[in-house]
Parts: structure tokens; sequence; C-alpha cells
């Protein structure tokens, strides 16, 4: 999946943004006010070691790598 979605109340959805890439299985986590996408596996299920954040949901910067590429399970 892509897209970046946010929402007020959790029943409606507005699209932001999307990802760097369609992505399955990373970690997201919200971190100075900024989401941070950690890893994951990419649309041919390759496992993925980068690290982006957006402030926005729509600008996606790469911050680095991680030491060795992972998946959330």
């Amino acid at each position: 999946y892509s897209s970046v979605l946010s929402s007020d109340d959790g029943v409606s959805f507005t699209a932001r943004g999307n990802l760097p890439y369609a992505v399955r299985g990373a970690s997201v986590v919200v971190f100075g006010r900024q989401m941070v996408l950690l890893g994951g596996r990419d649309a041919s299920d390759n496992v993925r070691s980068e690290v982006w954040a957006s402030s926005d949901g729509s600008i996606w910067s790469q911050l680095g790598v991680l030491p060795e590429a992972r998946e959330h399970r």
C-alpha cells in the first residue's frame, strides 16, 4: 500500500499523499512531529532497509538505512 491517509475522528479519512514506494510489513512511528517509515516489503516482495520521514505525508525524505533489511511481523 502506498496511500497516506489522515482522520480527525477515525471514521472519515482524507488522502494526504503517498509513501516513497508501495509497502507492507513496515513499522511507522511518530517522532518529533514527523511520521517515520522503517523497512517493510515492497510490491516485488523485496525486504527494504530504508528509513523515511515526512511531516505532511506528501513529501518524504530518506534519513538513512537500517543495519539490516527488516519487516515487522
